[in-house]
């Protein structure tokens, strides 16, 4: 999903012509496979490649899952819905992140927990 995501994602920004453009993702792998060859979805892979070379190449970055709460939100709330196999552009922002960009806009900080390799 993360490499549909990325897809339809690059091709909205060409199609509107969103430039510059950064990209951020959670998604670890998604940024691996596009660094590697040889996988599962290398058709898609390839075509990601293709359309990100079209917008310049732009910086794809690795966030933190709660750096991205707006894109959680956004496909959690796909999931419920039953057009989920559509694909839904928004003109403004759905009112149900408003909360998440006003936290964002404000530079609220989050807690992030993390396990200790080390026992005390």
């Amino acid at each position: 999903m993360e490499i549909l995501a990325l897809l339809h994602g690059v091709k909205l920004a060409l199609t509107e012509k969103l430039f510059p453009l950064v990209i951020e993702t959670d998604c670890l792998e998604l940024i691996n496979l596009l660094n590697s060859n040889n996988c599962l979805y290398q058709n898609l892979i390839d075509d990601c490649r293709y359309l990100l070379r079209k917008v310049n190449d732009p910086q794809l970055k690795h966030v933190f899952r709660e750096a991205n709460g707006v894109a959680d939100l956004l496909a959690k709330n796909s999931c419920s819905l039953d057009t989920f196999y559509i694909l839904q552009t928004y003109a403004i922002p759905a009112i149900f992140v408003f909360h998440v960009l006003k936290r964002d806009s404000l530079g609220t900080m989050l807690s992030r927990l993390i396990s200790s390799c080390n026992n005390f």
